[in-house]
Order: C-alpha cells, then structure tokens, then sequence
C-alpha cells in the first residue's frame, strides 16, 4: 500500500459517507457529489473501480492506509491546518493530523486531496515543510498588545437605565508598535495561519492560540497570537524553518 496517494473530491465526499465520517473539516470546503441516491451509486461505482486499479482498494474494500488516512479527519489526538498563500500567491489549504500511532499530511490540489503518511512525531516539520524555505527576516521580537474591552456599567439618566459600555483602550509600547510597523511595511511575498488543535479525553477540541507567518522581501516572520483574559494582540518575531517547528511543537504540545 502506497505511503502517499490522492483522492478526488468525489472519492472524499462518497468514502467519508460509507465510514461515517465527516470529511468537511478546515480549511477544506468538500462538496456533495450526485442530487440523488441513484447518483451517489454510480459515483460510488466509478471510484471503486478506479481505486482497485489504482491499488488502493479491492473487491473486499478499501486500502487500509486509505481507510487510516480518512478517520483521522475525525479521530485524532492533534492537528494542524493550513491556510494561505506563497510565492507571491500560490494558495495553500493543508491539514495535517495524527495520533500516538500514525499520521497524515493531506494538501489540497485543485479538485485533489493529496495524502502523505507521517510518522507521528514528523507533524510540525512536514507542515513547515508546505511553506518555501526562506530566512528568518531583520529585526527583534516585538510583542504589541491592548486591554481588551471590558464593559461598564452606568446609569442612563432618563430612567436608570443601565447599559454597558467599553473602557478605553490604551496604545501599545510605541518602541515596540514601530518594531512591527516595519515589519509589516517590507514587500510581502506571501502570508497566512496555522490552526492548532488538541481533543481531550472526553472528545472536546482545544484550540490553541492562533499562529500567522508573513513572508517579506527581507525574510520571514511569525505573528503569535496572545489572547489572556484582558489584553490581546500578538508577538511579531523572526523565524526560519527551524523557528517555525520549534514553535508549532510548542502549540501541539499546548493541546496534547
């Protein structure tokens, strides 16, 4: 059975129906294959057949690495999707999802899911593996942060009416906001964001805070999200390949 292999939207769409999954899971947007039942038959037909000639299934069922690759949609431990884009413009849409045993990186071509087997602890080094290589961009870390808005209540002076409004806000450090400024003045060359997700014993997704990368004429730079329970904002750092593992190992374990 083949570590790496694609399947069709419509392959998505039909297989996840017959093993009860739900395929539509971000950032993909699977749609429905056939207006009727009789439809969804002859499509179904149409991709046993070209499975068994593509040596991921036979005439018993699917492939085992295929049926694998499907349930960890659903069943997972951790999981990484991806979206954005590169190279001036080249979109991604990935997921990548694993659990103590096996993996999977799936990536999305067109109308294709292209599946790769992993080894589990490969997670954050074949998502950073999506991006082009590119050097860690100039500068320092900067981290640029606000109160978040915390409603107060006051007494309206027609009637007692009481009603909340926001405190307000405070600039951030202005050393630190001119850090990120020229950060995000450089060409940009592509940008986007991690979602990094956990389930716990009882089957709840934890999510952690979000990731970005922003890919600029000068190099590469990751945006940390910081979301405490009053302030929010992010940290704007350099990162190369090595940064941006070091930092998606530390999200997964977040939620693990």
């Amino acid at each position: 059975m083949p570590t790496t292999f694609g399947l069709s939207f419509a392959a998505v769409d039909i297989l996840s129906e017959g093993l009860q999954l739900n395929c539509r899971v971000y950032p993909f947007t699977i749609p429905s294959f056939g207006e009727f039942a009789e439809d969804r038959v002859r499509i179904a037909g149409a991709i046993r057949d070209d499975l068994i000639n593509r040596g991921l299934a036979d005439h018993q069922g699917l492939g085992p690495e295929v049926t694998a690759a499907l349930r960890l949609f659903n069943d997972y431990q951790v999981a990484v999707a991806v979206m954005g884009d590169v190279d001036g413009g080249k979109k991604v849409y990935a997921r990548g999802a694993v659990t103590a045993r096996r993996g999977m990186v799936v990536v999305q071509d067109d109308q294709l899911l292209k599946f790769e087997m992993i080894r589990p602890e490969g997670l954050a080094r074949s998502i950073a593996a999506l991006l082009p290589p590119l050097k860690a961009g100039p500068g320092q870390s900067v981290t640029v942060t606000r109160p978040k808005a915390q409603p107060v209540r006051v007494d309206d002076e027609q009637g007692g009416f009481r009603q909340p409004i926001a405190r307000p806000t405070q600039t951030a450090n202005p050393a630190q906001m001119r850090g990120a400024e020229e950060m995000l003045r450089r060409k940009r060359l592509g940008s986007g964001h991690f979602v990094v997700t956990g389930r716990d014993r009882n089957g709840h997704v934890i999510q952690a805070p979000g990731l970005g990368w922003i890919d600029t004429d000068a190099g590469r730079y990751l945006v940390q999200s910081i979301d405490q329970d009053d302030v929010e904002g992010g940290t704007f750092f350099p990162a190369d390949s090595a940064r941006m593992i070091h930092q998606l190992n530390e999200l997964l374990k977040s939620v693990s």
